[in-house]
């Protein structure tokens, strides 16, 4: 299945941090992607993981 545009934001971000990012610290990166609540970084990272 091909991720969608959220979903390749928030890989994009992970792959290019130094270090571990919490689902905060990846919003506060995401904003100008147009990701305005945590719920959407953790649905990302929900169907990224296979869930």
């Amino acid at each position: 299945m091909q991720p969608t545009v959220n979903q390749q934001h928030v890989l994009s971000t992970l792959q290019q941090a130094d270090n571990l990012l919490s689902a905060y610290a990846l919003l506060d990166r995401l904003r100008e992607q147009g990701f305005s609540a945590p719920s959407g970084v953790y649905r990302a990272l929900g169907r990224l993981a296979g869930y």
